[in-house]
Order: C-alpha cells, then structure tokens, then sequence
C-alpha cells in the first residue's frame, strides 16, 4: 500500500512540473529530450515600452476626463486620500511574493470542476501554486490542482511558456512584531504554518485579487498601480527573475533595453525582499578541487553578486528604495574549513559587496535601510567575533533571531534611522541577523558534509 501511494505521489509530482529545473530549483529527474531542450526565453518588455519611466497609463491618468468611469463619483466626490486608505485595505501594505515560473498553464475559472471539499485543505496561495515540490497536501486537493491545470496538449509541452504568479505572504504570524528568516518561506509551494491565522478563506486570504481594480479604468489603474508597488514589500525568489532584474552585463549601443517589468513600477518599489541562493564554495563533494579553480569560482561569483548589487544601488533603477532584506540559504557556508577560522575572509568576499551597495545609497543621497540573513552557523561566528571585538549588538527581534550592526564606514555623528524594527547606528553599514538553521556541517578534517548524509573522510 505504501509503495502504491509513493508511486502515485510521484507521478503526481511530474505531471505538475516538466521544467522545474528551468525555474532556478534543482534540477530534477527528467527525459532526455526534456534535459536537451533549452528553456523558452523570458518574457522580457520591448525595449521602448520596458525602458519608460512613465507608463502610457500614467500620463492618460493624469486628465480625470478620459474615460466615463474616471468622472464616476468615487473619483469626483471622494477625496484622494480616502481613496488611497480603502486601496491600502484591500490590497496594500502587505508582503507579496513575485514568482515567474515555467509549468501548465491554468484553466480558466468557468472550466475548472467546483470545490467540492473544505476550503481549508486548499493550499496557501490556491490550486496555482507550485505544489509539485512537497506532495504533503490532501488527496483532494492534489487532484483538484491537477484538474485545474492543462496538461494533456503534447505541443504545449514541447512550447511550453514562462508564467507570473503571485500571493500574500503568511511566512509569519498576523501579530507585526513576529519575525520570521525569509529562507524559511514556502508560500509559493502551497506551504504557510501561519495561513490559517488570517482572517477569511482560502484561496482569497492568500491572494491580492487585485486585477478587477487594476482593469476597471486608467484612473483605477494609476492609483491602484501605485499603491501595488509603492506600499508593498515585494519578495522575489526565483534565480531566474532576479536575474532579469539585475542583468550583471550593461547592454551596448547597438543593443535594445531588455526589461522583464516597466521601469516605471520599479520606480515605485520602496521595499524589497530578497533570497539569494549563493554559495562561498563550490558544493559539497566538490572541495577537493584544486585551489585555482576554487578561487577562480570564488572570484567570478563575488564579481557577479557585486554587479547585481551595483544595479540594485543604481538611482535609475529603484530611486525610491528605502528598505530592502536578503537572506541566504543554508548552503551559502561550503568551505572546506569551519567558519570560525575564516571569519575575515567571510567579511570580505560576503559582506563588504553589501558595504559598497550601501556606501553607493548614501553617495546618491538615499537612506536605504538594508538587512543581511545568514545562516546559522555563518552568522553565529560572525556575531560572536562582533561581541569580542566590542561592535553594535541590536536588541533581538525575537527569542532566536540576534542581529549586530556592520560597519563599512564609521562616523562620528550617529544617525538614526529607525524603521519596522531596523535601523543604523552611525556611519555606513547594515544589519546582519539570524537566518535559517543550516544544515551544512564539518567532519573532524574540516571537511563539509549535509547533516544527514554521510560525511566524505
């Protein structure tokens, strides 16, 4: 019986997910063909209408005559202020994971069978999210996901297409003081311990539903735009989007702009998350490559991480950021040595890149309140050396998660800058606090292995 339900489960999971390694994850167990086949390339905006920094729909907006709902009482009687407070209640000030993934698309909602179980058992986020990753839901829901999906077009698989894809992040506790590593999220895999804690029910809770707003008039859109992206904390975690964000190579002359969003939403953001999946070594299993070749990783990947940072600090790319968060996974720490012995060599390649970017925000004038994740057995070294040498320790978020203040450049005069909880305490430099327990451990010849797994001698 139990091999049944594996097998099952398996085939479940493959039938939700052809490219899964296309979307940035592990590269999963796949045909040949499929392994063969280069993944579709992005939807990236043309370039004239990607590298606006006003939108078509602003400047339209901007005279209240211009379509018959924009003279409708809510726009005409109501103050804009109001206006702006009821669009911050139904979809602003929230944390909102963007996702953009390949897989089956979805049918539309009039074609899709009725929910005939408890709403409960949905998985956070609705039957659209990535589910394929960690099978742990109920047998109906798994089936209901499946059926909501298209997947029998054997040219749609063969074409297959990129997808946006968001929700609400329920990653902590309803109550604003709760804090939570931004490593530990899984709402976009379906996953939320603290979704039922929200009021309402699922899928709607997890969701924005924001669209019918955003489609109702150029009026609705402009105000309902601004309140999206200039109010919200948006997270991304997808190597691939992030990537397309933060192009690490500058176009040339002859080269068209590429853009994944319209410069003008980005020009929104003033708060931003951040999951880095970045490893200082190159793997475990991999450490007894020669000492060249792991430098020349170690080189090529800093340099990478520093131009992506670069970007991030460019004033024409966010100019209104004024908090932004990474976090790091459990594998960022694969030297072939413990961390407590390589404590400078850490600060160096790791986080003096953070440094610069945040030297790069005061040079232009901005303030940017800029936190780093690490993980635990890289963070707890590092605070410890912080505590020895008599750095900035900040008072704990919570009862696991510590923070300590690093400086890149000290000044004389403090300087304040308090906001949801974190802040600078004089001179150029950020935060740096617990991330996820890591899973990442050394054998008694220093060696790196995954708590687990056996460990190489």
């Amino acid at each position: 019986m139990v091999n049944r339900v594996g097998k099952w489960a398996r085939g479940l999971r493959q039938r939700f997910q052809s490219y899964d390694g296309s979307n940035g994850n592990a590269e999963a167990t796949k045909p040949l063909e499929l392994l063969e086949r280069p993944p579709p390339e992005l939807p990236y905006l043309n370039g004239s209408a990607g590298a606006s920094r006003t939108s078509l729909t602003d400047k339209l907006a901007d005279n209240a005559s211009s379509s018959g709902m924009a003279r409708s009482f809510l726009f005409t009687c109501l103050p804009a202020e109001i206006r702006r407070q009821i669009l911050m209640e139904a979809f602003g000030g929230r944390t909102v994971h963007m996702d953009l993934r390949i897989g089956s698309l979805m049918k539309p909602m009039a074609e899709r069978a009725p929910i005939t179980f408890s709403p409960n058992k949905l998985p956070h986020g609705g039957l659209g999210a990535e589910l394929g990753s960690i099978p742990l839901f109920s047998e109906e829901a798994l089936l209901a996901a499946v059926d909501a999906r298209i997947l029998d077009s054997e040219e749609r698989k063969k074409h297959p297409l990129w997808q946006w894809w968001s929700c609400v992040c329920h990653r902590t506790m309803p109550d604003p003081g709760h804090v939570a590593p931004l490593t530990e999220d899984e709402c976009c895999k379906g996953r939320s311990m603290y979704c039922f804690m929200y009021p309402g029910t699922k899928p709607g809770k997890c969701l924005l539903g924001c669209m019918g707003w955003l489609l109702t008039c150029r009026q609705a859109y402009a105000e309902g735009i601004d309140v999206l992206y200039g109010t919200n904390t948006i997270f991304i975690g997808r190597k691939k989007l992030l990537d397309a964000l933060l192009p690490t190579e500058r176009p040339t002359e002859n080269d068209t702009p590429r853009h994944i969003l319209p410069m003008a939403h980005l020009a929104r953001l003033r708060k931003l998350a951040v999951v880095w999946n970045w490893s200082l070594g190159l793997g475990v299993g991999e450490y007894r490559l020669n000492e060249v070749r792991r430098q020349q990783h170690h080189e090529n990947e800093r340099g990478r991480m520093g131009r992506q940072l670069a970007r991030l600090a460019d004033p024409a790319m966010f100019p209104r950021l004024q908090h932004i968060t990474f976090g790091f996974g459990d594998t960022l720490y694969q030297w072939p040595a413990e961390p407590d012995g390589r404590i400078d060599e850490i600060e160096d390649v790791l986080l003096r890149p953070f440094g610069e970017m945040v030297a790069a925000f005061r040079a232009s004038g901005r303030k940017v309140n800029t936190v780093v994740e690490l993980p635990k057995n890289v963070f707890e070294p590092l605070y410890a050396n912080s505590e020895r040498t008599g750095g900035i320790i900040g008072e704990p978020l919570s009862y696991s998660i510590q923070r300590f203040w690093w400086a890149f450049e000290k000044e004389e005069d403090e300087v304040e800058t308090k906001g949801e909880g974190v802040g600078g305490v004089g001179g150029v430099g950020f935060w740096v606090q617990t991330g996820i327990k890591s899973h990442i451990r050394h054998n008694p010849n220093g060696n790196p292995y995954i708590l687990g797994v056996a460990s190489a001698s």
